[in-house]
């Protein structure tokens, strides 16, 4: 089929929920970068959304968690402020990988993770070799992984820049994400962030009714912003990052990969 005959004939996306724009984003980590991908690479990369959970996931009934509890790789318990929302989707190798699982996040200013990092600053960051000591700075270690190309997921407006979330590329191998990979992933990256942010401006006053009463002054909330972000933007952002949370959060709540007590919300295998 033509180009332009698809274009013609394609039902167009619905992105009135934030539900719908997670399920598009889950076909375009399928139809978008699974098939330029080489079969005997994607036997040793994994591919994941996380979203940040440091805004807080509003549950209903006053419920907002902002943290997940988690064992790490070591097997000691932590709060992330992170959660892998979609990972490997089922054309992937290791369907699911590490999905519903924790990152870590900040301790104050500093950031205690590779996509802490990314998000916090909005700049893209590719560590080929975790097996060197200075690559593994502020990198969070999780089970064979020797490599890691990870870059920001934004919302961008006349208003300001900021990061909704990060989109990571992981490897069994050191030096293996190639440039072709990565250039894929940024790509993947703007489409994704342009997405969430068309839901947004659809939902524009709904985000600023849900935040009219925000703390500005909390630092977990002024994570991931460039300068001279407008005000206005940065309640917007808050109130769909939490959007993102929350749907993210239900889902897991629904299918036992989280559990949440009323009090405390944590990974079911911890």
């Amino acid at each position: 089929m033509k180009v332009l005959d698809f274009v013609r004939h394609k039902e167009s996306e619905k992105l009135e929920y934030i539900s719908d724009v997670i399920e598009f984003s889950s076909d375009l980590f399928n139809d978008y970068l699974h098939p330029h991908i080489m079969p005997s690479e994607l036997k040793y990369l994994r591919v994941y959304l996380a979203y940040y959970l440091g805004d807080g996931a509003p549950l209903g009934d006053g419920d907002i968690p902002t943290y997940c509890h988690d064992l790490n790789y070591e097997g000691q318990p932590f709060q992330g402020q992170f959660v892998v929302g979609i990972s490997n989707p089922n054309k992937f190798v290791e369907t699911g990988w590490l999905q519903g699982r924790a990152l870590n996040g900040y301790r104050g200013n500093t950031a205690l993770s590779n996509c802490a990092r990314v998000f916090q600053t909005g700049v893209g960051h590719y560590k080929p070799d975790l097996s060197n000591p200075n690559q593994q700075f502020d990198n969070y270690k999780v089970e064979d992984e020797m490599s890691i190309f990870t870059v920001p997921v934004e919302w961008r407006t006349a208003q300001g820049i900021a990061s909704i979330g990060v989109l990571a590329v992981s490897s069994k191998y050191s030096h293996s994400i190639k440039d072709y990979i990565q250039d894929r992933t940024r790509a993947l990256a703007i489409l994704l962030g342009f997405l969430f942010s068309l839901h947004a401006t659809y939902n524009q006053s709904e985000l600023d009714a849900k935040t009219i009463n925000l703390i500005m002054d909390d630092k977990r909330h002024l994570v991931g912003f460039a300068q001279g972000c407008e005000a206005g933007f940065i309640r917007r952002v808050i109130g769909l990052r939490q959007k993102i949370a929350a749907q993210f959060e239900t889902e897991f709540l629904q299918n036992g990969t989280h559990v949440w007590d009323g009090q405390r919300l944590s990974v079911k295998v911890y």
